[in-house]
């Protein structure tokens, strides 16, 4: 429960709203809302000119966006909203990028519906943005030229086409040649264009996409435009170049010859691919006939209107408001395409009666935490049905809920088929299986578990049966395969301990959930598939199971069958593809399970693994895995010394979580663990890791923010050593060089060289004030100062010093996230002075709007009192209604439910 508040104190918040509530007026909208209804009522009535006028006195963002919006609605108004918005631009060419504030794909559609606009004015209002944006508009542009025959505008449309957007301007020219405007040599030279990008990757797409448009147009195979771009392609593709980036792009131009029954063509591309990954696609393809289909760009998903109300600034909103206006419009709504721009143009007064899902999982978590729990469970179950739960709603059961409820949460989900979801949208967000395992394990029900696994190898929305491999690239979709087998994984650890009869009867059990093709996942189950197999050696796993079954041999003291179960895994059980990767990380999950292993008898063995690599196939990037992947092994295997000089050895590695910083943190982590293992020697090392060639700036952050105080704090005499690693910053950002010393100082404090350490600090706060950070952030510098005891004197004004190095963001947008991340630091003690100074700082409206309402929403859990809420500064309908719902949900969390829900009930919140 939260700090305890008074009856006085409930009474005077629900005072404050009432008077915040009371002494609120509908304002008469916005000149920028009025118009655009005005704007809106003249397209209805056919009259261009007049909506056009309309729009003038709209901003150029919010303009740009609502004549895109507005002509997509209705066309008769296009031509007119469209001249009239490039006449005013053509005084400041330069001010506007679209891209900014307009979603790429409502771009394109609109150019492409841009029949009727001179092509001059559609060239130039669609290349007022960068790069490829600007092509992707003019090539949809251009597309709808020449589908009416109109030759000449679709060769003004390609001349404004960037040199640097190769591919669309590839693109282009390739359908001007099947038009016999240009040759194909054109097309290659805009291709190639002025320069190589980086490795070449975007030449070879672009190459690639010049021929899928001759695929499109039906030519021969031995057509010369055909011929000589292939031969091009493969002149390209001969050179190999670092990571293989141009294999990537060439595959699409095989693919599209195998699409056209260019066999020959096809073969013969694929003889260049160097990369397994992208050649064993193109030769699957030629085996069965039939090529991969086009990648068509599309909206990923429709934003709803809680996604464009919660965009940080105003840009972000526009953009995702033409996101929704096209999805609405699509589906044949045009009044809900018009409003996605309503709320975005004025979301404080639109959204006044909006209250969003994330209002009601919010206000879901409040009650629960205050003891309402019926009610909690009741609203959270509404939101399931209407597939509507919030961020972190999953969160709450394990947080809020006792045992009961969390049974009724869990109940509710399976019902509603959420096992077979992700937890949020988005491709990146986790299965929701997951989350539901965790509380599952919370209430140790069996019956429960295998509900829960029966609900999850369910079929999902577009799922079939197939369970492709997690280990094989280009396997095809593995959402169903991920969460079974994470699901399996979480529900059979509550079950390690067990005796080996009843892991037994639990793998039966679980195994009578799935049919033949799924029954192969239960090995992930580890300890119930180890138990059922008894003293027997497991003969072959699925790939994505071998390193669960392995560690759990290796956890009961058969490190030799876990090792020879490995050893036994080759590229045929991947496709043909090379097991490197899989080898590696099943050896390493061994070495963290078994309490014997020493470094020689995983190396032996891994060393027995390389006969079955790709050898020729592994390229800088995976020989530089690898030396991870040795580093982390001697790591689990206690040999702290061999760790520490791979880390000290490791190249740079393109892999997240692989680097060198990233093991020299597995390593602090693990001295700290057992502090024994501290020594002088070994701190210098893992400075030292810091120092190597693999380390970036962006990789050293995370390592001085995890152990560099530490080292300094054990032997104060590396203070030196560490703030030598300053240069990885470069002269470019003395700003986050700072961040070094900060960290250092707090290292001296630590060590009780207090007056030293505070020096550096606040010498450190002061050297950033007025610089941009790149790698670091004011967070950062504000995370070092919050880890000082609270009651040392200085603290404060350090605080203040950190807070205010938000001022020198790159953008608004920065700042408030900045600003976000160090409310999210505060506690009860440090929360008003953090308050006060990111207010204070009044970078613009929107800042201040977005700080102050993060503010009242930590003060919900970490608020002293409710002075923090900010009920007295708001003006606006909409902005009162929503700061009233973060004083109900303050007193919920409180325990103070009535007057809780009779303030939710004021500002819309449903109990």
């Amino acid at each position: 429960m939260p700090v305890s508040l008074t009856d006085t104190q409930a009474t005077e918040v629900v005072h404050r709203c009432e008077r915040a509530l009371a002494g609120i007026t509908e304002r008469s909208e916005s000149s920028v809302l009025r118009g655009w209804r005005a704007a809106i009522e003249a397209a209805r009535d056919g009259d261009g000119v007049r909506a056009a006028a309309a729009l003038g006195v709209l901003p150029e963002h919010p303009r740009f966006a609502a004549t895109i919006v507005l002509g997509l609605v209705f066309p008769a108004v296009l031509v007119a909203t469209a001249e009239s918005l490039d006449e005013s631009l053509t005084v400041k060419p330069e001010a506007l990028d679209w891209f900014d504030c307009c979603e790429m794909v409502t771009m394109m559609r609109w150019a492409e519906s841009a029949t009727d606009l001179d092509a001059s004015v559609l060239a130039a209002v669609c290349a007022r943005s960068h790069g490829r944006s600007a092509g992707l508009a003019l090539l949809a542009g251009m597309r709808d030229r020449l589908n009416r025959d109109d030759v000449p505008a679709a060769a003004l449309l390609h001349s404004y086409i960037p040199e640097y957007a190769k591919q669309e301007k590839a693109t282009a020219a390739a359908l001007l040649v099947i038009r016999g405007h240009l040759t194909a040599d054109d097309a290659i030279r805009d291709a190639k264009g002025f320069g190589v990008i980086q490795d070449g990757r975007e030449e070879a797409e672009a190459l690639s996409s010049a021929l899928a448009e001759y695929v499109r147009a039906g030519l021969r195979p031995d057509d010369d435009s055909v011929l000589t771009t292939i031969a091009a392609m493969k002149l390209w593709g001969d050179d190999r170049v670092p990571r293989d980036v141009r294999s990537y792009g060439l595959a699409f131009g095989a693919q599209a010859c195998v699409r056209a029954g260019w066999l020959d063509h096809a073969r013969s591309l694929a003889e260049i691919l160097w990369d397994f990954n992208n050649k064993e696609p193109v030769l699957a393809a030629i085996e069965s006939g039939v090529g991969q289909p086009e990648r068509i760009r599309a909206l990923h998903q429709v934003p709803t209107i809680d996604d464009i109300i919660i965009e940080r600034t105003d840009e972000r909103r526009l953009e995702a408001a033409t996101a929704r206006a096209l999805g609405r419009f699509d589906d044949h709504d045009s009044e809900g395409a018009l409003e996605s721009l309503t709320v975005a143009l004025d979301s404080g007064y639109a959204a006044a009666d909006v209250v969003t899902p994330a209002d009601r999982t919010n206000w879901a978590r409040s009650l629960a935490a205050g003891g309402d729990q019926d009610t909690a469970v009741r609203i959270l179950d509404s939101l399931m049905a209407a597939g509507e739960l919030g961020p972190g709603a999953y969160s709450i059961p394990l947080e809020d809920l006792d045992i009961e409820h969390q049974r009724a949460f869990v109940v509710a989900a399976l019902m509603h088929g959420l096992a077979t979801e992700r937890t949020e949208s988005g491709q990146s967000a986790p299965p929701a299986a997951i989350e539901l395992a965790d509380i599952v394990e919370q209430i140790g029900d069996p019956e429960l578990e295998t509900g829960l696994l029966r609900a999850t190898a369910a079929l999902g929305s577009h799922e079939d049966a197939s369970l492709p491999s997690l280990a094989r690239a280009a396997a095809g979709p593995v959402f169903r395969t991920t969460r079974i087998v994470e699901t399996l994984r979480i529900l059979d650890a509550l079950h390690r301990d067990d005796d080996d009869e009843a892991s037994v009867r639990r793998f039966r059990e679980w195994g009578s959930v799935f049919d033949d093709a799924e029954r192969p996942l239960l090995a992930a189950a580890a300890v119930a598939y180890i138990a059922d197999l008894g003293s027997q050696q497991p003969q072959s796993v699925r790939p994505e199971c071998l390193g669960p079954v392995a560690a759990e041999l290796a956890r009961r003291g058969r490190l030799d069958d876990a090792l020879a179960l490995i050893r036994g895994v080759g590229p045929d059980d991947l496709g043909g593809q090379s097991p490197e990767k899989l080898h590696l990380s099943a050896l390493l999950e061994v070495a963290r399970a078994s309490d014997s292993a020493e470094f020689k008898t995983v190396n032996r063995a891994l060393n027995k693994c390389k006969s079955s690599w790709n050898a020729g196939g592994r390229d800088k990037a995976d020989r530089a895995l690898h030396k991870y992947y040795i580093g982390a092994i001697a790591l689990a295997c206690g040999d702290v010394d061999r760790a520490l000089t791979a880390a000290a050895a490791l190249p740079n590695v393109p892999y997240r979580g692989c680097g060198a910083a990233d093991l020299a943190i597995d390593i602090a982590a693990r001295m700290d663990a057992e502090p024994a293992q501290w020594t002088a020697s070994r701190a210098a090392a893992l400075i030292e890791a810091l120092r190597g060639r693999g380390v970036r700036a962006e990789n050293l952050v995370a390592a001085l923010m995890r152990f560099g105080a530490s080292t300094v704090e054990h032997y104060p005499e590396l203070d030196s050593a560490l703030t030598g690693l300053r240069f990885i910053f470069g002269n470019r950002d003395p700003g986050d060089a700072a961040l070094v010393d900060a960290v250092a100082g707090l290292g001296l404090v630590r060590a009780g060289h207090t007056r030293q350490g505070i020096g550096r600090i606040a010498e450190a706060v002061d050297t950033a004030q007025g610089k941009r950070h790149h790698s670091a952030s004011p967070f950062h510098f504000a995370e070092v100062v919050t880890e000082l005891p609270a009651a040392m004197p200085e603290r404060a004004d350090l605080l203040r010093g950190a807070c205010s190095l938000v001022r020198d963001s790159y953008n608004v947008e920065a700042a408030i996230g900045a600003a976000h991340r160090i409310i999210g630091l505060a506690d009860a003690d440090d929360l008003p002075l953090i308050a006060e100074t990111l207010t204070d700082l009044a970078l613009s409206q929107e800042y201040t709007q977005s700080v102050q309402n993060r503010i009242g929403v930590a003060s919900i859990r970490h608020g002293v009192d409710a002075s923090l809420l900010p009920l007295e500064s708001a003006t606006e309908p909409a902005a009162v209604r929503r700061h009233v719902r973060l004083a109900a949900r303050f007193l919920a969390r409180r325990g103070f439910l009535p007057e809780a829900k009779r303030l939710g009930a004021l500002a819309g919140l449903q109990t």
